[in-house]
């Protein structure tokens, strides 16, 4: 008898049900584990921490130019971590970005981050906003910006640099 075969009413054989919060084999699977989430993680023009409000402008994960090299002049990478109480205590970030190549094309940023609760909450936010001048791509292709926490890989953005798109003809429209 296979797991995933279902009798005529749409039930597991043997009353085992899976699936987040059920018993399956008599081990609850819980709905969310505790720990860290990124919950939020872009590249964007610009971006502001107004007392735990994160305001993220023109986010984009591709650019167009005939222009090689391009310098950005400017440009942030926003992230947000979930912090859930069991991982109250110092953390150390990193954020590296990254030719196609892997490598850097900027210096691998480090910080330290202290999350502590002042009320009795289950979990609490941290926002990061890490604004990079003169971010030169020196070719087309994919470049990654990448974080990780603790020394664990939370997340990674791609940006995609390439030519402006050719117009279709006689439609009038450019190509994506």
């Amino acid at each position: 008898m296979r797991i995933g075969r279902r009798d005529g009413k749409g039930r597991r054989p043997g009353g085992i049900r899976r699936g987040p919060g059920i018993l399956a084999d008599t081990v609850a699977i819980p709905d969310r584990l505790p720990g860290l989430k990124l919950e939020i993680f872009t590249l964007c023009e610009s971006a502001a921490d107004y007392g735990g409000k994160l305001c993220i402008l023109g986010g984009f994960d591709r650019i167009h130019s005939s222009e090689v090299p391009l310098v950005l002049p400017r440009c942030s990478v926003v992230a947000r971590l979930r912090v859930h109480r069991i991982e109250e205590g110092d953390h150390k970030l990193r954020m590296t970005i990254a030719d196609e190549d892997g490598k850097s094309i900027v210096p691998g940023v480090e910080a330290q981050v202290s999350v502590r609760f002042l009320q009795e909450l289950n979990s609490a936010t941290v926002n990061l906003i890490l604004q990079v001048n003169g971010l030169k791509l020196e070719r087309h292709g994919e470049y990654m910006v990448d974080l990780a926490v603790d020394g664990i890989h939370q997340g990674s953005l791609p940006l995609y640099f390439s030519p402006p798109p050719q117009a279709q003809s006689g439609s009038g429209q450019a190509a994506v």
